[in-house]
């Protein structure tokens, strides 16, 4: 689902990494490359996002976590806050300062400038992004939140590949309305870290949290 938002704020730059076309193979491991330092990029924020969150629950607050990550959601979703144009208009910004630093790393075309340009874009900020964040954040322990971040760079990887590489798998009206779908795949998302945080003992959906306690034992 991201995939599609991100052929629309990212596509461009995808389009304007350059890529070595010697032969098949090189033309490939060119695109691999660039979203490996993605990934990469994704799961630093995942470490960054779980290394709060584990220390959050530590700290007995992971059920705040979870339902203040939720209306967060939600809030992102609703029209009138425009929080998620208002996050893309920093990630332009952003992009802007570092468009010098990148067009010297596009005129290189090697492996090494491909990766770093794949880097750079993982950290631009992006309103997918910060809905990922949110979801690494709520899942209450480091390795989780780098696993999320993990998945959520690979699930972008199909569409932007095919975008880079002139394959148009899906037409421009079908990808628009699975975008407008976005916002109730966000709200679904937002109700479910809402119920976890409620604590209401519903498997898988909303689980007993149950806090440690120190047991005596007898010799």
């Amino acid at each position: 689902m991201s995939g599609f938002h991100c052929v629309g704020m990212c596509g461009p730059i995808a389009l304007a990494v350059p890529v070595i076309k010697s032969s098949l193979l090189s033309e490939t491991m060119s695109r691999l490359l660039y979203h490996a330092g993605r990934i990469i990029s994704y799961i630093m924020i995942g470490f960054t996002f779980g290394l709060i969150g584990s220390l959050v629950s530590l700290g007995g607050f992971q059920q705040i976590v979870s339902i203040s990550a939720g209306v967060f959601l939600l809030l992102f979703v609703l029209p009138s806050l425009r929080i998620e144009k208002k996050l893309s208009g920093w990630g332009l910004s952003f992009f802007k300062k570092l468009k010098q630093p990148a067009k010297h790393l596009i005129v290189k075309r090697n492996y090494g400038a491909i990766f770093v340009l794949g880097v750079i874009n993982g950290i631009i900020p992006c309103g997918m992004v910060y809905v990922a964040a949110s979801g690494a954040l709520a899942s209450g322990s480091l390795v989780s939140s780098m696993m999320f971040m993990f998945f959520f760079g690979v699930g972008t990887m199909p569409v932007l590949y095919a975008l880079a590489s002139g394959v148009h798998l899906l037409s421009i009206p079908f990808r628009k309305r699975i975008r407008q779908f976005i916002p109730v795949w966000i709200g679904v998302l937002a109700l479910i870290f809402i119920l976890r945080g409620l604590n209401l003992d519903i498997p898988y959906l909303s689980p007993r949290i149950t806090e440690p306690t120190a047991q005596e034992h007898c010799h």
